[in-house]
């Protein structure tokens, strides 16, 4: 059994993962900035950065182990080592994902806690 399949979905799930994060992003603001708009801005980014939830690690070790169920269920142990893989990785970024997203929930939630018409 060749591997290079294996080795390159592996390489386009990490790939994929790659990007600016989401807390970096510029916010859409409705109407002017206030003067404390930066400050508050690096504060809410510090805050939100440092929840972690836990998500994707979560989500890789959830991943990895229906991966190697389902590749297990093939009666290989290649297939199961194959399958655990790909679905931590897999879960991994999407996990990933999902704490991007919470993340940038809470900055935005800070900004407009903070008095700010921040839309996204």
């Amino acid at each position: 059994m060749t591997l290079k399949p294996v080795f390159f979905a592996l390489f386009a799930t990490a790939l994929a993962a790659c990007g600016e994060p989401p807390v970096q992003r510029a916010l859409v603001v409705d109407g002017t900035r206030t003067p404390t708009f930066e400050a508050d801005r690096q504060h809410c980014s510090k805050l939100a950065m440092s929840y972690d939830g836990k998500t994707a690690r979560d989500e890789a070790l959830t991943g990895a182990a229906i991966g190697g169920l389902l590749g297990l269920a093939t009666g290989s142990t290649d297939s199961a080592l194959i399958g655990a893989g790909l679905g931590g990785a897999i879960g991994g970024v999407e996990g990933n994902a999902t704490l991007n997203d919470t993340q940038r929930d809470l900055l935005v939630r800070c900004m407009q806690n903070r008095g700010h018409n921040v839309l996204g």
